[in-house]
């Protein structure tokens, strides 16, 4: 799903980083995923840089894709998820009863405010093309 989404990669790939604490996910050499943590395992202070591996996919945790709505504080937070349950229709209900994770969940509420793009299951589609 993370990778599916383009625009939340690009943000990433266009520095060809990692930063500490960063999750991602890779194939092994069975071609398997698995999800990793960028990090120095306590041997220095402060932030560490990465280089990105090619074919890594960045998967930005709850707090990392709330930063993207750029919302000031907490209540501008609490005030943008107040929009989103005021909305709520039953075919809203049934598009989000997908998402498993919170993760996911805000990867959603991310990609449909932000670029308008709506998860199907296997790819995201713009909102005026997807059926949700």
């Amino acid at each position: 799903m993370a990778d599916e989404a383009e625009e939340i990669q690009r943000l990433r790939k266009s520095l060809n980083l990692w930063f500490e604490g960063d999750r991602f996910a890779r194939r092994n050499h069975y071609g398997k995923w698995y999800v990793t943590l960028a990090t120095t395992n306590g041997r220095r202070h402060g932030r560490s840089i990465f280089f990105r591996a090619e074919g890594s996919v960045w998967l930005p945790d709850q707090s990392q894709l709330q930063e993207m709505f750029g919302y000031r504080n907490a209540i501008a937070l609490l005030d943008g998820i107040y929009g989103l349950v005021r909305e709520y229709t039953q075919e809203a209900i049934e598009y989000y009863e997908q998402f498993s994770t919170m993760e996911q969940l805000w990867l959603a509420f991310v990609m449909k405010e932000k670029y308008g793009k709506l998860w199907n299951g296997e790819i995201w589609q713009k909102e005026n093309e997807a059926v949700p």
